[in-house]
């Protein structure tokens, strides 16, 4: 029985939106579509969740070889060195036994504090992220965390609506 990870909680912030061997079901259900590459996978995803959810090249590419390791798919090596997934009748069967899971993975909907979001503000706000956490990758001390608190804070405040009647 396949254990359930989609309410284990993803860091301090939230939900994980997928669970451990959820990306091996929809890369195979691409895969059994039509043949493709690691990009094409993510961008497949990433479309798909309009862009709340995009799995990483280090999740994608090691999935693809668990995936052909397992003989699930294929890899093929183009002439041009890029490698193509195709499924294998064993990944078909597979893929058919889960079926319900890898329907049901394709049917869900990214948290509603990004799903609604313009893409503008979400890169905007992947943007920042990555830049604090290259920030405190240099220096994490106590100093260098408010101050990025309180510079956020302020930030905030200035965007929310002003009272009129105030």
């Amino acid at each position: 029985m396949r254990k359930d990870h989609t309410n284990s909680k993803h860091g301090r912030h939230g939900k994980r939106m997928f669970g451990y061997g959820d990306l091996r079901l929809m890369v195979l259900s691409l895969a059994s579509q039509q043949p493709r590459h690691g990009y094409e996978i993510i961008k497949c995803i990433k479309d798909q969740f309009d862009g709340a959810y995009v799995p990483s090249p280090g999740a994608v590419y090691p999935t693809l070889d668990w995936l052909a390791d397992m003989g699930f798919v294929t890899i093929t090596l183009e002439s041009s060195g890029r490698k193509l997934a195709q499924i294998s009748d064993a990944g078909t069967a597979f893929l058919e036994a889960n079926r319900e899971t890898a329907d049901e993975l394709w049917q869900r909907k990214p948290p509603a504090n990004r799903r609604n979001a313009p893409p503008e503000i979400v890169t905007a706000m992947d943007a920042l992220k990555l830049a604090i956490k290259g920030f405190l990758s240099v220096d994490d001390s106590r100093t260098a965390v408010t101050t990025i608190a309180q510079r956020i804070e302020t930030m905030a405040a200035e965007l929310l609506p002003k009272d009129p009647h105030e």
